[in-house]
């Protein structure tokens, strides 16, 4: 029973077939969790239909639960999706149809192809391919992915150095996280500007009025303002904002209270 527990903990992803690329960790996984146990044939041949479905578990759903079925599974399975010439395709296809990067605001892109050349270039050793440093194939198709701006400076950096896919994706990671960084901060610093301009608004505005420094009353409801022959001029002068009452007026600026307060 604890080492059924123990397989089933090791949460294996389902492998539908659709996707080829999936397979050899699918299957790496899988092995390295029943072979390992102690479980009969029969135990492991049903645990293996548990974690297929689709097209994958119609491969083999046709076989008995018997224990010279189990290697037999593993058998028809790589007949339909162990094919190495077909995966080692597919790796390829998929990191050369990944959309590129299409600027530093877009740091999703970054991730994308980091975490994509990774995933091939492991999923491609696992397949058994002799794949360097300095493939050019893997090399070209990862940088023609940057935008033209990480290019160049890449390109820059990189003057008199032989071609290294870990020194790309090293830089990628590195530009990644500075504008990662970045990002974070002016989102910080404008949420903050963002509380202080409406905290600053708020107080100014609920002191009272802002023409005859009154409490009873709100600048708009201020019979000074209203009994003055030219109401905007002396807002002007009080530097007093004419869509809300509110301090100061900025005529450069937007309102704040126009949209932060409930002005009248």
């Amino acid at each position: 029973y604890l080492q059924w527990v123990k397989i089933k903990s090791l949460e294996i992803p389902m492998f539908s077939g659709d996707d080829i690329r999936e397979y050899t960790s699918f299957k790496s996984l899988c092995k390295t969790a029943l072979d390992g146990s102690e479980y009969g044939l029969q135990q492991k041949l049903g645990y293996l239909k548990t974690r297929l479905k689709g097209k994958a578990l119609n491969v083999i759903k046709h076989l008995e639960l018997l224990d010279n079925n189990y290697k037999e599974a593993w058998r028809l399975l790589d007949i339909r999706y162990g094919d190495k010439s077909a995966q080692t395709d597919a790796e390829l296809k998929a990191l050369q149809e990944l959309q590129p990067i299409r600027g530093t605001r877009y740091l999703g892109d970054y991730r994308k192809l980091i975490d994509m050349a990774r995933e091939v270039l492991a999923n491609l050793k696992l397949l058994g391919q002799d794949i360097h440093d300095n493939d050019i194939q893997l090399f070209k198709t990862i940088r023609d992915k940057l935008d033209y701006k990480s290019r160049i400076d890449y390109d820059e950096k990189s003057v008199g150095k032989p071609a290294s896919i870990e020194n790309l994706l090293t830089f990628l990671e590195n530009r990644y996280k500075i504008h990662e960084n970045l990002s974070s901060s002016s989102s910080t610093n404008n949420n903050n500007y963002n509380k202080n301009q409406k905290a600053f608004f708020t107080d100014r505005f609920r002191k009272g009025c802002l023409i005859c420094q009154s409490k009873d009353h709100k600048t708009t409801r201020c019979q000074t303002l209203a009994n003055a022959d030219d109401p905007r001029k002396l807002l002007f002068e009080k530097f007093i904002c004419i869509a809300c009452g509110s301090h100061p007026y900025n005529k450069d600026t937007k309102c704040q209270g126009r949209e932060k307060l409930e002005c009248e």
